[in-house]
Order: structure tokens, then C-alpha cells, then sequence
């Protein structure tokens, strides 16, 4: 290629092809290491919370928050549910045995009235004045041993609902025992060592992208570009 046909610097100057690949090197260097500065620098942004408002990066910190103020309301709701139970299982107790109490009581009260009944049936000159007492005693300790066991069958209900509800309270003593080892684990994550972590990544990525921005400056810069193509001309004609 002529004198003529060779590029020129500013200044009238020639630009050696070799130089000119340079420069070109130079831009895309400078280029892409100007948009990885920024990518990067908006990463490390994001990365240090810059962007998340405080909910942490992707909102996981946020969501950690609330699910562990939603363990909270659980596990009040299950003290408040066993303590109803338990509540319940003493009463229920309380009354079990009251209603065994009234049995037997009932159960004495029917014995201790047909042995007056039998009393009753006396013979006084072929005749038992007392007879139809004797009978009203008799019908009223039949209606008390009825009742005595209705009491008895009433008491063993009334237990197994005791019983029933004593093996609620535990299932939800042991469930509020387990919901209170995930609140303990899911409130002991920190996203802050996950940050730095990040933020050291980011960091080690940036080095390549600040020498390339570097080094395509230098080359890109015309001064040193027309200094590196300079070289003398040859005689005219």
C-alpha cells in the first residue's frame, strides 16, 4: 500500500495497521471493561442491600421475618389450645369422679331402701299396714339403682373424654415443641455472611474488568496511538 493510501494520524502522521488493530483492541477492552465496572458495581449494590429496602437480598430476609412472626402466632395459639385442653381434661376429671360419686351414693341410697321396704313388709294379725310404703320404697330404690348406673356409664364417658382430651394437650405440647425448633433455626439464619460472601465474588470478577479497562485506555488513547505509529518518511519522488 502507497504513502497515499496509508492512514494518517492527526497531524498528517501515519497510523501502522499494526497500531490501528491496537486502538481497535483498545475500544472493545475499554468497552467491556467499563460495562463489567458497572454490572458489577450495580451487583455489589444490590449484593450490599442498596436496593432491597431493608428485606434482604431477593426479599429472603423479608419472608424470614414474617415466617418467623408467624411461627410466634402459631405457637401462642397452641399454648392457648393446650391450656384449653388441659383445662378441660381436669374439669372432665372433676366431673368423671363426681358422677362416680353420686353413683355409689345413688346405689347406697337403693339398698339402703329396700332393706327398709323389707322392713316394711310386716305381718300384724294376717295384715301388713305398712305394705304400700313398703312398695313406694321399693319402686323409688329400683329407680335409684337405674340411676346409679346411668351415673356409672355417664362417669366412664365423661373419663375417656378426659382421656381423650390429656392426649390432645400432649400432641400439641410435642407439636408446639417442634414448631418452636423451626422458629429457632429459621431465626438463626443471617444472610449477612451470604453478603460478604457475594460481595468478595463480585469483587475478585471486578480485578479483570478494571485491568481491561486499563489497558484499553492506554491503548485507546490517540496521543500514545500516533507515538506507537510514528516513523519516518522515506526521500520524495
Amino acid at each position: 500500500m502507497s504513502s497515499a493510501d496509508s492512514p494518517r494520524a492527526s497531524g498528517g502522521s501515519v497510523i501502522l495497521p499494526a497500531a490501528l488493530d491496537r486502538r481497535r483492541a483498545g475500544m472493545v477492552l475499554t468497552a467491556y471493561g467499563a460495562v463489567g465496572i458497572v454490572l458489577l458495581g450495580l451487583a455489589m449494590a444490590f449484593i450490599l442491600g442498596a436496593f432491597d429496602g431493608g428485606r434482604g437480598p431477593l426479599g429472603l430476609d423479608a419472608q424470614r421475618r414474617g415466617l418467623v412472626e408467624l411461627l410466634d402466632a402459631s405457637n401462642a395459639a397452641l399454648i392457648d389450645a393446650e391450656t384449653a385442653a388441659r383445662d378441660a381434661d381436669n374439669g372432665l376429671s372433676s366431673t368423671a369422679a363426681a358422677a362416680r360419686d353420686a353413683s355409689r351414693f345413688t346405689a347406697d341410697l337403693g339398698m339402703t331402701l329396700r332393706s327398709l321396704a323389707a322392713s316394711l313388709r310386716l305381718s300384724i294379725l294376717g295384715s301388713q299396714p305398712f305394705a304400700g310404703p313398703a312398695d313406694d320404697f321399693d319402686r323409688v330404690a329400683g329407680q335409684a339403682a337405674g340411676v346409679a348406673a346411668d351415673l356409672d356409664q355417664a362417669a366412664a364417658s365423661i373419663a375417656l373424654g378426659s382421656e381423650d382430651m390429656a392426649s390432645l394437650a400432649s400432641d400439641l405440647a410435642a407439636l408446639r415443641a417442634r414448631i418452636d425448633r423451626v422458629k429457632a433455626n429459621v431465626a438463626a439464619i443471617d444472610v449477612t455472611g451470604w453478603r460478604w460472601l457475594a460481595a468478595a465474588i463480585v469483587a475478585w470478577l471486578a480485578i479483570p474488568a478494571a485491568l481491561s479497562l486499563w489497558l484499553g485506555l492506554r491503548w485507546w488513547q490517540p496521543a500514545l496511538a500516533a507515538r506507537l505509529a510514528r516513523r519516518p518518511r522515506g526521500p520524495a519522488g
